[in-house]
């Protein structure tokens, strides 16, 4: 039980990670950008990668999840065997015991019956043995009887000079037999008694034979029943014992299942975790880049604008540019020639480059404001015909910032910027 609430602990903190949003660094309060009248476009396609990169996880991620729930069936399932298992395990130990119980009531009750029995036995041949012993004595005595009676009978018959001294103690032998009559009148009755009991104790003995030859057979009948029931105990706890070692094997196997898919999910959940660390942090890094960019880009459009919103400022990059655009529109002159006026055109632009022009204006703002009020209409007809080649300055700027010649940039437009006042 305490692998399986270790289990649903661990389901639970994984899910419970698994719907939490990521704590991103970046505050609520970051500054917003502020927009220009016209958005350039982006050419860089980093945030469409990241959109698919975004969709490829995220369906990764739905994986991830249905075999989360694949797993987390089959642990409820196994879960649920191994109850319904241990529950028939308990309902047959039960069984068991009371099969168990029952055969030694039997057993106890039969041990008693015999008792019962043997004590009846013993009783009996108690009983047979002084029957006995009284039929013994009445036989001796009616043997001494007899002899007597022969004696005297042969004695009478004799004639012997002894014959006086028999006479005269014949009376009293007379006397001597009628006594000895009665008493073995006595006798006979008695003999007859004694003859008729022991008719009656023949027959309770022979009935009591037959009863004790059905209790030995009975007896006999419950150790042949005893020792089955003792058979069958034996082989149903060894089916018992057996059946127990087998589930035991497979608890421990499903336990070692559950820890192995425990481990895996937890590797794959850190796993999970790292990388969205890391693309987190990309993420971040990838922002703060766009933000610069976007910002200097910003700067450097003001900077634009402001330079060909100036009159002054315009005239002179003209008459600097007239000479460098003539040069491009001959076709037949060498690339030897080109890079030597490119050098020359240089030298001579050197003086009025980008970051000093812009440094210059910002002090001069507050002495152009009334000329350029002045030239208000001409400006006018500038931003309607200038909208196009301000999105290209705007695109075109990044890479010309890094190579760092703007002016150079701007010759790149120049064909468009014929109609400038």
């Amino acid at each position: 039980m305490s692998i399986l609430n270790d289990q649903t602990n661990s389901d639970e903190e994984f899910w419970n990670d698994f719907e939490k949003k990521p704590d991103l660094k970046n505050s609520s309060r970051a500054k917003k950008i502020r927009k220009t009248q016209e958005e350039p476009p982006i050419e860089n396609q980093e945030i469409p990668k990241l959109k698919a990169q975004r969709y490829e996880q995220l369906i990764e991620r739905i994986r991830l999840a249905s075999k989360e729930q694949v797993s987390s069936a089959s642990i409820y399932v196994r879960n649920q065997t191994r109850q319904e298992n241990l529950i028939t395990l308990k309902e047959m130990q039960e069984e068991l015991l009371e099969a168990q119980t029952k055969i030694l009531k039997e057993k106890d009750a039969l041990e008693l019956i015999i008792i019962k029995k043997n004590d009846e036995i013993r009783g009996l041949t108690s009983l047979v043995r002084e029957q006995e012993e009284i039929i013994t004595e009445m036989r001796i005595q009616y043997c001494l009887s007899r002899r007597v009676s022969e004696v005297c009978s042969e004695n009478s018959q004799r004639n012997s000079p002894l014959d006086s001294y028999f006479n005269e103690n014949q009376e009293i032998s007379l006397q001597t037999m009628q006594e000895d009559s009665q008493k073995s009148a006595k006798n006979n009755k008695q003999n007859e008694e004694l003859k008729l009991e022991i008719q009656i104790l023949k027959q309770k003995y022979e009935s009591l034979k037959e009863i004790c030859k059905n209790c030995s057979e009975e007896a006999a009948e419950y150790l042949e029943k005893w020792k089955s029931a003792q058979s069958d105990l034996e082989r149903l706890k060894e089916t018992y014992e057996s059946e127990i070692q087998s589930l035991r094997a497979e608890k421990i196997q499903i336990e070692e299942q559950l820890l192995t898919e425990k481990n895996k999910i937890e590797g794959k959940f850190h796993q999970y975790k790292a990388e969205t660390t890391k693309e987190l942090e990309i993420r971040e890094v990838l922002c703060k880049k766009l933000k610069e960019t976007a910002d200097i880009a910003q700067e450097e459009l003001k900077c634009a604008k402001t330079v060909l919103q100036s009159p002054r400022l315009r005239n002179k990059l003209q008459s600097s540019l007239k000479l460098y655009i003539k040069e491009i529109e001959k076709p037949s002159q060498s690339a030897n020639s080109s890079r030597d006026f490119e050098k020359r055109l240089a030298i001579r632009t050197s003086g009025c480059s980008y970051d000093k022009i812009s440094h210059k204006l910002n002090k001069s703002l507050d002495s152009n404001e009334a000329s350029s009020i002045a030239t208000k209409p001409s400006m006018q007809v500038f931003d309607k015909t200038c909208a196009v080649d301000l999105k290209m300055l705007r695109s075109g700027y990044r890479a010309s910032r890094s190579k760092g010649h703007s002016l150079l940039l701007i010759l790149s437009i120049w064909k468009k910027l014929k109609r400038w006042p």
